[in-house]
């Protein structure tokens, strides 16, 4: 453009702002030290391509764009239609293609295998190849060089508009065994990550792309040039540092604000431990590491005797009075993973290990500060989750006897490994490890609380009074609860529970509550709520076990000495699953009760069982399936603690398969003791069944099956 005729062209006031402007870009093309690459990205369904400023495609052997899944396909041989189904020795290739490009500019390429969705460990049993033409090419160095159609190639390893057809072959391990049966894979993807490569010539010869990089980051060279702009940077495979880059001007630095989100894990030869070059990140601005499923920084252990470190390289080194945040992630060290020289780490989650420590063979430092630093305050560590392998948070060594890095309101829970390993994770709330701890809690216990429990089984008896209110259980993350029993065998009024809720738990046994069918105490439950739990009682030690079981007292006197604890009052069940049960839940003697969104799979008997029933009744929208029925209750309006006995029963929206029960009555109750006085109402609406047999119609309604007492027998039919 010829500035100066164009600025005649324009009045004074124009040519004065085009002059600002001009001095603003060229001041901005002068600051700084990194070139900006040309970037552009384009999709085909399944496989994805990610570029540079470049136009490039995934095409087909005939050179069209691929726009649809590619697909496993068989051998010539093989009959036509023949499904594709994996099995130990098999061998199938996925559709050819090609990597083209259509734009103007010379790239180099790298292809990453990624995406996978569905049972992951099935790529276990899976060895895959490559080949481009006739050539075997590495997966885990899957690159090329690719020029525009019509150049010509200056070198050998250059291909010239599209590259030679691509052919990804997939064949089972001959040792695949029955572990693998069953299992799917799908959503593999095909990504291709494209920048310049240095062949046009331009105003600074043809290297000014030698060292172009590729966006988002797959390798060393991309993450360096990506943190000297801070910012957003994804990693987004897996790779290793360079071995051979040993000083102190080599390290990875933050120097910017940054935000790492790590989809691929960086490993650190344990070659470096000994150099000047010993941590993954040295960081020193604010940065936040983000870490989903395989995400992390792997130092392998040290590979010289002599080193002058502990064990191998360090995960990072905080400096600069710099705050780092990790959230999530898997971080493997020499001895330390993240070291605070100066400033703060606040870990959120994660996994953390390490090699020990070999002067003192312990895990004191897997996390650690500057013993200066923390001293006088400038060197901080704060913890609020992550799971850490023999080394507690709460109660280590790393800056002397009894250091705490947990943060206030949080705790921790233990478990221990079948090798002897200790895992310790960090929880908000009050962790507990086992039914001692349970019971220590239960006794501090503040309405509001929560309370964490680890995997194991849980048994507190009591024959003293006992109270718990307001109180929230949970599960840590990734523990199973085998089970608990909260319980007085006492003849008198021992526990009192009040506004307690489960949330989010998976059990692997029955929960009991109030009391167990042998020792029959006084105890009083009331507003008890189970709310996103999943109980799957296949490995339970009962032949027919009841997932959730809340039993009222049975005591003699008169009804004011019997009414506050014979009932259980406000029963909760609400978006839960169940699983290999007799019943999902046994309430005896309820009031109030509200069963709503649940799934229910193979039990052994009625889906709920209420044995007593008053005030009100919901069970509305779940899904029962491979059962005798779906609610079966012994008395609707029994007046065993009141004189209230008024009762609304509502059934609805409920879908129940595979029912079994030989009447073909899935909601039924033997003896409404309120019918003839007109003090119980049903509304049974909008419920759907089927059956492994036939029946006559009426079905799918509600049955009242006495026909004594006040009550008669008599269907209600479903609207």
């Amino acid at each position: 453009m010829n500035k100066e005729k164009d600025m005649k062209e324009f009045s004074s006031k124009r040519a004065l702002l085009l002059s600002v402007i001009s001095m603003v870009i060229c001041v901005s093309m002068l600051i700084g030290s990194t070139f900006a690459w040309f970037t552009d990205s384009a999709t085909a369904n399944v496989n994805t391509i990610k570029s540079g400023n470049l136009d490039v495609e995934l095409v087909d052997a005939n050179g069209e764009k691929i726009t649809e899944a590619l697909k496993w396909v068989k051998s010539a041989e093989a009959p036509a239609g023949e499904k594709i189904l994996w099995e130990p020795g098999c061998t199938y290739n996925l559709e050819s293609f090609k990597i083209a490009n259509k734009g103007d500019l010379a790239l180099k390429y790298k292809v990453v295998i990624s995406g996978l969705t569905g049972d992951a460990t099935l790529l276990n049993a899976i060895d895959f190849t490559v080949k481009k033409g006739d050539a075997e090419v590495s997966l885990d160095n899957f690159t090329g060089k690719l020029l525009p159609a019509g150049k010509t190639a200056t070198a050998d390893d250059e291909e010239v508009g599209e590259t030679a057809l691509i052919t990804i072959t997939g064949t089972m391990k001959a040792t695949a065994g029955n572990e693998y049966k069953g299992l799917s894979l799908e959503g593999i993807s095909i990504t291709v990550y494209a920048t310049q490569l240095a062949y046009e010539s331009d105003s600074k010869g043809n290297t000014y792309d030698k060292d172009a990089t590729y966006y988002p980051v797959i390798d060393e060279a991309g993450l360096r040039d990506a943190l000297k702009a801070g910012g957003n940077v994804s990693v987004e495979a897996d790779f290793t540092t360079d071995e051979t880059k040993t000083s102190a001007s080599d390290r990875t630095t933050i120097k910017v604000p940054t935000t790492i989100n790590l989809n691929g894990t960086i490993t650190v030869p344990g070659s470096l431990e000994a150099s000047s070059n010993w941590a993954a990140l040295y960081i020193s601005a604010d940065t936040t590491i983000n870490a989903g499923n395989g995400g992390g920084i792997y130092c392998a252990n040290k590979t010289d005797a002599s080193a002058s470190y502990a064990g191998g390289p360090f995960v990072a080194n905080v400096v600069n009075g710099s705050t780092v945040t990790v959230n999530g992630g898997t971080y493997y060290g020499g001895c330390t993973t993240f070291q605070v020289e100066k400033g703060t780490l606040i870990v959120n989650g994660g996994f953390f290990s390490v090699y020990p420590d070999i002067d003192t063979n312990d895990y004191r430092y897997v996390l650690n500060c500057i013993d200066a630093s923390y001293n006088n305050g400038t060197a901080k560590i704060i913890v609020k989750g992550g799971t850490f392998v023999n080394f507690n948070p709460a109660n280590n060594a790393a800056e002397g006897a009894g250091t705490n890095f947990v943060a206030e309101g949080y705790s921790v829970i233990s478990e221990t490994k079948a090798n002897g390993d200790v895992w310790y994770t960090v929880v908000e709330g009050t962790g507990v490890s086992n039914s001692e701890d349970l019971k220590t809690a239960i006794a501090s216990a503040e309405a509001g609380d929560t309370i964490v429990l680890a995997s194991g089984k849980y048994t507190v008896t009591t024959t003293e009074p006992m109270s718990i209110s307001g109180v929230t259980f949970k599960a840590a993350p990734g523990a199973t609860v085998d089970g608990v029993y909260l319980i007085s065998n006492s003849s008198e009024t021992r526990l009192t529970m009040d506004n307690i809720t489960f949330d989010g738990i998976t059990f692997t046994d029955k929960v009991v509550l109030g009391q167990d069918g042998s020792s029959w105490g006084r105890s009083q439950c009331s507003n008890i709520k189970f709310v996103n739990c999943n109980f799957d009682l296949s490995g339970s030690t009962e032949k027919y076990p009841d997932a959730i079981s809340l039993k009222g007292a049975s005591v003699s006197g008169t009804i004011s000495e019997k009414e506050d604890v014979a009932y259980v009052k406000g029963v909760t069940i609400e978006d839960c699953s169940f699983t290999n049960i007799r019943y999902a839940l046994f309430c005896g003697k309820g009031r109030d009760v509200s069963i709503k969104n649940c799934k229910v799979e193979n039990a052994n008997s009625y889906a709920f069982r209420i044995d007593d029933i008053a005030g009100s009744l919901a069970v509305e929208g779940n899904t029962v399936t491979n059962a005798e029925g779906v609610l079966s209750i012994n008395t609707v309006g029994n007046n065993y603690s009141t004189t209230d006995i008024t009762t609304n029963v509502v059934v609805k929206g409920n879908n129940a398969y595979n029912m079994t029960c030989g009447n073909g009555n899935v909601f039924v109750t033997a003896y409404d003791n309120a019918k003839s006085s007109g003090k119980s109402t049903y509304t049974i609406t909008g419920n759907s069944c089927t059956y492994t047999e036939s029946f006559e119609t009426p079905l799918c309604g509600f049955r009242i099956k006495s026909n004594y007492g006040p009550s008669k027998a008599e269907f209600i039919e479903n609207n």
